[in-house]
C-alpha cells in the first residue's frame, strides 16, 4: 500500500507539473508586477499586441466613467483614457492630459469636478490634481497619505471635499490647504472586515505592509525557481545525455543532484507560505469567490487591517443631495447616509440596491431622494425611502434573488453621462457606449483615443486573474485560477510527501 501511494504521488506530481508550469510562472511574474503598481505605472504596452476585446472600440474598457459639462455643446469626459475636451456635441475631442505623469495608469481618472469658482479638479489613481488654465496642464496637490486613490470629489459650502478610499480631506476653494476630517463610524460598525478583503491582502502580502509585499514577491520568485528546476529535472536526460548538449556522466550526476537539492529544499522550507499564497488566491475569483463575497470576520491583530479608522479601504463613491441635505456613501459594505453633516454616526440604508462585489462605478442624483447606482451588476434607479430599486434599462422593478448569486449582471456598467442636450448614455465595460431611451448613438471614438496603450499593470492583472485565457477557452477561462490553484496545492503536498518518503526516511535508515 505504501509503495502504491508513493507511485501515485510520483506519477501525478510529474504529470500535473507540466500542466500547470506555464500558468504558474505567469501567475508569479504578474503577481510581482501587481504588487508594485506605482513603480510600473509609467510602462505601457500597445493594445495591438492584445486580443481583440482589449482594444478600444465604441468607448469600451471603461474608457469613459463620466463627464463634466462646460457649455451647451462641450464637456470634459474622463475615465481610463484620462481627460478629453469634447466639443460640437461630442464630435470633436481634444487631449487634456498634459501635466499627468507618463503612463496609462497615471491617466486613470475616477472623478472630475468643476467647482463654483470655475476651477477644475481631477481625482486619479495616484492623487488629486488642479488644472492650471495658464499652463493648460494639471498640477498635483499633495495628499498626506500613502494610498492616494481618489474615489469622489464633492463641493459643499465653498469647500472641496476630497474622498480617498479611507479618508476625507477638506480644502477651501481658492486654496491648497488640506485638512483631514475624521468621519464618524457607521452605526452598524462591528470592527469586522470582509473575508474577501482579508484574503486579498493576505494573498498580496499587504497585510504586513511593504515587508509583507516583499515576502510575497519572494514567494513568486520561489515558484519560478521551483518551476524551472522541476522542468529541468524531467528534461535533463533527453538534452544532456546525447546530442550537442551531451556532457559526461559525472557532470550529469552533479548537475542532477544540485538541481534536485535546490528544488526539494526550497520547496520544503517555503511550503507553508506557498500554500497560504495559493489557497488565498483561488478564493479571489469566481466561482470560489461567490460563497465568501458577503462574509465578514474579525480584524487580524497587528496587521494593516487592525486600524482605528472605521472607513479603512471602504469608501467607493460619495455624493451630496442638496435637496435632502444628505450625504450618501457607497462603500464596500453597503450604502450609508448622514443628514446632519457628519455630526453623528452614519446610518445604513435599510434597503440596498444591487451592487457587484467589484464595487460601485456610478452614483448620481436622479431626483429628490432618488439615485442612479451603476456597477457590474447593472444600473438601477434606487428609491431608498420607498424600499425599491428599478432596472434603469428595462424598467423592471428589482427583486432580490434568494441564495448565492453571481457577482456580475447582464450589464457591466463602467460609466454614465448626460450630454448638454439631456441625452443619456451608459458605458458597458465590454460593449462600450449605449443610449438610454433613445436611438441616438454616442460619438465615434477618434483614432487618437483608440490608439491609447494599455498599462503593464493591467496586462499583468489579466494574466493573474485568468481573463487572458478567454481567447481560446471561452467562458471556461473562469476555471483557470481555481483549477491551477488546486493543482499547485496538490504539487506542494505531494512534493513534501515524496521528499519525506524518498529522502528523509532513506537518510534516516542509512544512519
Amino acid at each position: 500500500m505504501k509503495n502504491k501511494f508513493l507511485r501515485f504521488f510520483k506519477k501525478y506530481h510529474s504529470i500535473l507539473s507540466f500542466v500547470v508550469v506555464l500558468p504558474l510562472i505567469l501567475f508569479s511574474i504578474s503577481g510581482i508586477i501587481l504588487n508594485h503598481r506605482e513603480l510600473f505605472s509609467s510602462i505601457d504596452l500597445s493594445r495591438s499586441w492584445m486580443p481583440a476585446n482589449y482594444k478600444f472600440n465604441n468607448w469600451n474598457n471603461a474608457a469613459v466613467k463620466g463627464s463634466v459639462e462646460i457649455g451647451k455643446d462641450s464637456a470634459l469626459i474622463f475615465g481610463n483614457v484620462g481627460v478629453y475636451l469634447a466639443t460640437e456635441n461630442y464630435s470633436k475631442f481634444e487631449n487634456y492630459n498634459a501635466g499627468f505623469a507618463e503612463g496609462t495608469d497615471n491617466h486613470k481618472i475616477y472623478d472630475l469636478i468643476k467647482t463654483s469658482d470655475h476651477s477644475w479638479y481631477a481625482g486619479t489613481l495616484f492623487g488629486i490634481f488642479y488644472f492650471n488654465p495658464n499652463k493648460k496642464a494639471w498640477e498635483e496637490i499633495e495628499l498626506p497619505v500613502h494610498h492616494k486613490r481618489i474615489t469622489s470629489l464633492v463641493e459643499k459650502d465653498q469647500v472641496l471635499h476630497i474622498f480617498t478610499r479611507s479618508e476625507l480631506f477638506k480644502m477651501p476653494l481658492g486654496t491648497t490647504q488640506l485638512t483631514e476630517f475624521k468621519l464618524p463610524k457607521p452605526t452598524d460598525f462591528e470592527n469586522k472586515v470582509g473575508l474577501f478583503k482579508t484574503l486579498w491582502i493576505i494573498h498580496s502580502g499587504e497585510i504586513f505592509g511593504t515587508v509583507g509585499k516583499l515576502v510575497v514577491d519572494l514567494t513568486g520568485i520561489i515558484f519560478i525557481i521551483i518551476s524551472f528546476t522541476g522542468v529541468f529535472f524531467f528534461t535533463f536526460r533527453k538534452y544532456f545525455k546525447t546530442g550537442k548538449f551531451a556532457i559526461s556522466r559525472e557532470k550529469r550526476v552533479v548537475y542532477k543532484k544540485t538541481n534536485m537539492r535546490w528544488h526539494n529544499q526550497i520547496g520544503l522550507y517555503t511550503a507553508i507560505i506557498l500554500i497560504i499564497t495559493t489557497a488565498t488566491g483561488i478564493f479571489l475569483r469566481p466561482p470560489l469567490l461567490i460563497p465568501i463575497a458577503n462574509k465578514y470576520i474579525g480584524k487580524i491583530k497587528y496587521t494593516i487591517l487592525d486600524t482605528p479608522n472605521p472607513w479603512f479601504d471602504r469608501i467607493r463613491a460619495v455624493l451630496y443631495d442638496d435637496q435632502l441635505q444628505r450625504w450618501v456613501f457607497a462603500t464596500s459594505e453597503g450604502f450609508y447616509f448622514s443628514d446632519n453633516d457628519f455630526a453623528s454616526d452614519l446610518q445604513p440604508y435599510p434597503y440596498q440596491p444591487p451592487v457587484s462585489v467589484m464595487g460601485v462605478n456610478v452614483l448620481k442624483n436622479s431626483g429628490k431622494g432618488t439615485y442612479l447606482v451603476g456597477s457590474f451588476s447593472g444600473i438601477y434607479r434606487w428609491f431608498p425611502d420607498q424600499y425599491a430599486a428599478q432596472d434603469y434599462l428595462t424598467g423592471e422593478m428589482y427583486q432580490p434573488a434568494a441564495g448565492m448569486t453571481s457577482p456580475f449582471g447582464n450589464a457591466a456598467v463602467a460609466g454614465y453621462l448626460v450630454n448638454g442636450f439631456g441625452q443619456e448614455f451608459w458605458f458597458d465595460y465590454s460593449g462600450g457606449a449605449f443610449p438610454v431611451a433613445t436611438q441616438l448613438q454616442f460619438a465615434e471614438m477618434p483614432a487618437e483615443i483608440t490608439s491609447e496603450k494599455i498599462s503593464l499593470w493591467n496586462v499583468a492583472l489579466e494574466f493573474h486573474v485568468g481573463r487572458m485565457y478567454e481567447v481560446f477557452m471561452g467562458p471556461f477561462y473562469i476555471l483557470v485560477v481555481p483549477i491551477s490553484g488546486l493543482i499547485v496545492l496538490f504539487l506542494i503536498g505531494s512534493g513534501v510527501y515524496l521528499w519525506f518518503k524518498m529522502y528523509w526516511v532513506r537518510k534516516k535508515n542509512k544512519s
